[in-house]
């Protein structure tokens, strides 16, 4: 046996020992004929003394590691809020925070209640008054008003159905802010900045939207300054009071008040979480040079065209006053909103103290900026003059921003895969001497290259789609809903593992007796490129500016081979796997960072949407295809150097032993509960309880159902049968639909029957009455067949200040007019959806005609009864919103959800009654 001082020693002289001297005869041939044979001698580095092992990858993870925690410290940092300056030329937040507090105290303030329409607007219009006050011996000029409009109109489907709004005296605050030198009608020219100051029914509305309000205060403190020169351009502050309502006040100003002709550019402040970083998410339409404006005056930049892109699909669920300003205005604009911590979003939690500080500072610092860049802007009285062109655009974890015309960035994109095809078909069948490792593969190697890498995604799909069902099975959806890092290690490392195994398994079974390894890494590194350059090139083709995501993923890796070139030149040793991989990750780098971060803004937002995701949809699909499709880029990123590595098979199965270890403790133990209460963080269940009237009349006029009961229903894939209250009673039962109509005789707040259909509720019959002010009527006061096949009806509806209504004619009727909004045309869909909505003691009267027609001629089996109609009045504020059923769930909610130990209880509720009717006529 050896001692261990021989042992040490043998590795010394291996250390001291120079590399190996390697003899070669090179043979110089020309036309066949050999001219002279050269003994050529050089230092080489053996390959398999350089090849990479595990603690190399768990580097690699390391460095993955490091750039998501700088993404997310990136992510997470807030400016300091500040008191205003002895100038008083800057934002404070701290200025700013009182009067949030003092609006938000007031509580849920609905469209039509006294919170809204007297606490709420009294303290907007105090506040408003102190500050023109102050400016009453200076040279601004700050004139105030309110508006009381009505109107109607059409809203497309989005992330609802499409539907039609009417309404009737909803509240607008307005301030103008100009030179006092210079009337507003001498030059209209104006920008408007909007927020809204009604709430949620169940929701204080500290952050959506009261905090863009106190903002909005702010600013004029700031720019009504004394000190400070008058606006060379008016600025319309809009404190609008209906904006839950469907964004009813918005369209009342821009299509009803003067001041909105002069109006050239908007600046929309929303919000869907409590504070952390504004991001603008939407900007246009065209006008770039409004774009601009931001992206050269904002202090902290946060922004991105696939932000603009993903919103404009839908996918995200909500909709803001932006598209009424530019579908009904015709106006550019700017939409910013909050969308960090988004679980506090339309809930009772929706209070000042879960805005994160410097929250209302950063975005104070940023607005006021662009605000002063835009009123000096020479493309404000002629924005024609900047051309009309899409830009792509994004900040760098938001250090700083990119933007570049989408025209020249297709000319980028396109060079950019001339350049990949360039080098691919540099290195097909070129010859070189292996010594300098400076030789090629054949197209026949490429081409496997390229379908291991497509069996690795496939491979990471496939893992993704199982684990899904048994995540399912498991009864683990929403797991990660409270810790989202759960998800992470759930979809994200499982699939990057079983990316990679597939790419070892290539190597070692495949490979290796048949290639070269360095020859092998160059041709899966050029396939990686070779496959970015392809989705990029479509992407590009189809004018998608998300497209930059794949330029910046494959530009940096193309400099990979020319700086690795450079550094073994210098080192003078060539193939060394450990030089390779270092100036391999640092070409990733940026496009890894990029990856990191994008993923975690996608986290940010989707996380919390799914708890509100409705039941038609699995959530645990769209998280893990977000951190799949992450994780398929990393692989590809990083799968080449699996090439110049020993066996990670060992690496590979610890992470799977992990992730089933995972699996089955989140299955058995607390930690894999979905939902948790706590009061300085809460993450609660999102349901709802509705208090209903239902009178059900027959074809035949008679009436066949009126019952009073509880409806239960969750806005999560879960279900309601999930809920405690559900399945600990019996009573409970699924709901009945009696009528050929979509929306199932059940009293929806907004039409999302496809997403929460009638199959989702459940409904416990009670004792006690719906005891309203204001019962659901509807009074036929004409029907007249004007032809045989066109029917014109004249109705009365009354009921509460908020009312849903159903129209569905029966086959083969469709609507093809109404008094509602003009150009009816006849929907696909048979059953319209209509929100009517008033301010006002008593309003709640509508009277209307609905012309259905036979447009093709079928025979008719419904005379008498062709069209159906339901209405439910919404009791959502005063002493009708709550009966004493609807005060004991919410007590005993509020009771169990502190309790430890039954995470099914911490929830938070949306409670209200209805009075439903529905009716033939």
């Amino acid at each position: 046996m050896s001692s261990p001082y021989s042992l040490r020693s043998r590795r010394k002289q291996q250390i001291e020992s120079p590399p190996p001297v390697e003899t070669t005869t090179e043979t110089v041939v020309v036309k066949s004929r050999v001219i002279a044979e050269t003994t050529v001698t050089r230092v080489v580095t053996p390959l398999d003394s350089g090849s990479l092992t595990t603690r190399h990858w768990l580097g690699i993870i390391a460095v993955a590691a490091l750039v998501m925690l700088l993404s997310t410290y990136c992510s997470q940092r807030l400016p300091t809020p500040l008191d205003p300056s002895p100038a008083n030329d800057r934002f404070s937040e701290l200025r700013a925070w009182p009067f949030l507090e003092h609006i938000s105290a007031v509580g849920p303030k609905v469209s039509g209640s006294d919170a809204c329409e007297v606490a709420a607007r009294r303290l907007i219009l105090d506040e408003l008054k102190a500050i023109q006050d102050a400016t009453a011996n200076s040279h601004h000029r700050l004139e105030i008003q309110e508006q009381k409009p009505s109107g109607c109109y059409d809203i497309p489907r989005f992330d609802v159905d499409g539907f039609t709004i009417c309404y009737k005296n909803v509240t607008n605050i307005i301030a103008r802010l100009g030179d006092k030198t210079r009337d507003w009608k001498q030059s209209q020219t104006s920008v408007l900045v909007n927020c809204h100051f009604d709430t949620w029914p169940s929701s204080p509305g500290a952050s959506d939207d009261l905090v863009s309000c106190a903002l909005m205060m702010e600013l004029l403190r700031v720019l009504t300054d004394k000190q400070r020169a008058a606006v060379p351009v008016d600025v319309v502050f809009l404190f609008n009071g209906a904006e839950e309502n469907v964004l009813q006040a918005s369209h009342g100003f821009i299509t009803a008040h003067p001041w909105r002709h002069g109006i050239r550019a908007f600046i929309n402040l929303e919000a869907a979480g409590a504070g952390g970083r504004e991001i603008l998410f939407q900007a246009g339409p065209g006008n770039q040079w409004l774009l601009n404006a931001y992206l050269e005056a904002a202090d902290h930049p946060h922004c991105s065209v696939l932000g603009q892109e993903v919103f404009e699909s839908g996918a995200i669920p909500g909709d803001t006053d932006f598209r009424i300003f530019r579908d009904h205005g015709r106006i550019p604009g700017l939409d910013l909103a909050y969308i960090q911590n988004g679980y506090v979003y339309h809930t009772e939690f929706d209070v000042p103290q879960f805005i994160v500080p410097g929250s209302m500072q950063r975005a104070g610092e940023n607005i006021l900026s662009t605000l002063t860049n835009l009123l000096h802007s020479p493309y404000l009285e002629h924005p024609a003059d900047f051309g009309d062109r899409r830009f792509v655009f994004y900040d760098v974890i938001g250090l700083f921003t990119v933007v570049y015309p989408l025209d020249v960035g297709e000319i980028i994109n396109y060079i950019v895969v001339l350049i990949i095809v360039a080098k691919i078909a540099s290195n097909v069948g070129r010859s070189g001497s292996p010594l300098d490792h400076d030789g090629g593969y054949t197209l026949r190697q490429f081409l496997q290259s390229v379908g291991v890498h497509v069996a690795a995604s496939l491979t990471a799909l496939l893992t993704t789609f199982v684990l899904t069902r048994v995540t399912t099975l498991l009864d683990l959806v929403l797991t990660w809903y409270s810790n989202p890092v759960i998800a992470f290690f759930m979809y994200a490392v499982p699939s990057a593992a079983a990316a990679l195994y597939i790419h070892d398994k290539y190597v070692h079974r495949l490979i290796a007796p048949k290639m070269e390894r360095w020859l092998a890494e160059r041709a899966s590194f050029d396939a990686h490129l070779a496959i970015l350059g392809l989705i990029m090139l479509v992407l590009t083709f189809l004018k998608i500016a998300s497209a930059f995501m794949l330029l910046i993923f494959a530009l940096f890796p193309l400099l990979r081979d020319p700086l690795l070139a450079a550094v073994e030149k210098v080192s003078g040793h060539n193939g060394c796997a450990r030089t390779l991989a270092i100036v391999h990750m640092i070409c990733v780098l940026p496009g890894l960072l990029m990856l990191i971060y994008a993923i975690g803004l996608v986290l940010d937002i989707f996380i919390p949407i799914m708890g509100r995701s409705l039941v038609v949809a699995n959530p645990e699909v769209p998280i893990a295809m977000a951190l799949t499709g992450g994780s398929i880029f990393f692989v590809m990123m990083t799968a080449s150097l699996v090439n110049r590595s020993m066996r990670i098979n060992t690496l590979l199965k610890v992470i799977f032993v992990g992730v089933l270890s995972l699996y089955a403790f989140l299955a058995v133990s607390p930690q894999g509960a979905p939902y948790s209460f706590d009061i300085a963080a809460p993450h609660p269940r999102r349901v709802h309880f509705t208090h209903v009237h239902r009178q059900v009349y027959g074809k035949d006029g008679r009436l066949e159902i009126e019952q009073n009961g509880l409806m239960a229903a969750s806005y999560d894939y879960r279900g309601a049968d999930d809920m405690p209250q559900v399945f600990d009673d019996p009573a409970f039962v699924p709901v009945s639909c009696t009528t050929s109509n979509k929306f199932c005789e059940l009293p929806y707040y907004f039409p999302v029957a496809d997403w929460l259909p009638g199959t989702a509720f459940r409904f416990k019959p009670l004792e006690e009455k719906l005891r309203a002010a204001k019962t659901t009527t509807i009074t036929k006061l004409s029907k007249e067949y004007v032809s045989p096949n066109e029917i014109k009806y004249s109705f009365k509806l009354t009921g509460s200040d908020h009312i849903t209504l159903f129209i569905t004619p029966q086959e083969p009727y469709h609507v093809s007019d109404w008094s509602f909004t003009e150009n009816k045309k006849p929907e696909q869909d048979r059953s319209s959806f209509l929100y009517l909505s008033c301010v006002g003691t008593d309003c709640g009267r509508w009277e209307f005609t609905i012309t259905i027609s036979n447009v093709d001629n079928e025979s008719v089996e419904c005379k008498g009864h062709e069209l159906l109609i339901g209405a439910a009045s919404q009791f959502l504020h005063g002493k009708d919103m709550r009966s004493r059923a609807l005060d004991e769930v919410s007590a005993e909610m509020e009771r169990r959800r502190t309790e430890k130990g039954n995470w099914r209880w911490a929830m938070t509720a949306n409670i209200w009654s209805a009075d439903l009717i529905s009716r033939y006529f």
